[in-house]
């Protein structure tokens, strides 16, 4: 894990060094919405948020719901951190930042902290799209909630089965 998140920093520092990469020059602020493009026969996980681009970074806050589990869940997602253009139109946005917020299952809060990356493509007139991977750790997942630790198939990057990985494809329009 920590190899990972060392290689991604080498590559962003050497590409930012070539002037590849660069810091917005304007403000934007976003309505997303985001599809988990692992569709099952009960239902698929969606969200929408409020995203709001700095010139620093990004911050932004969500809802998202996830039909296919028994009982079913609502995220409550707040998250923030720095971003990146690419290209002298800013084309192409490239996010990280950590994620803070609350699950909701059966009436009751669980709280999850973690981190997100993500990319998305300026298709212009307001448009946008990409994709999105975040690791979150969940409270909800113990055992004595709703998780069964030998139910849990291993993620592309850890197999702990409190951390659970998620994709999704991302629609925005910026105003």
């Amino acid at each position: 894990m920590r190899n990972l998140f060392l290689s991604i920093a080498l590559l962003i520092c050497s590409i930012s060094s070539a002037q590849f990469l660069q810091v917005n020059d304007k403000e934007d602020a976003q309505i997303i919405a985001w599809l988990d493009p692992t569709f099952t026969d009960a239902g698929i996980h969606i969200g929408v948020e409020v995203n709001k681009q700095l010139l620093w970074g990004w911050v932004s806050l969500g809802v998202s719901h996830y039909e296919a589990l028994n009982p079913s869940y609502t995220d409550l997602i707040g998250s923030g951190g720095f971003n990146f253009t690419m290209f002298e139109k800013q084309t192409i946005r490239i996010y990280t930042g950590p994620r803070i917020g609350v699950s909701y299952r059966d009436g009751n809060p669980y709280p999850l902290v973690g981190g997100v990356l993500g990319f998305e493509v300026d298709f212009g007139n307001g448009f946008t799209g990409g994709l999105r991977g975040w690791i979150d750790w969940r409270e909800d997942q113990k055992d004595e909630f709703f998780g069964d630790e030998d139910a849990y198939k291993p993620g592309l990057i850890t197999d702990h089965p409190l951390l659970q990985e998620n994709g999704a494809i991302v629609f925005g329009f910026k105003f």
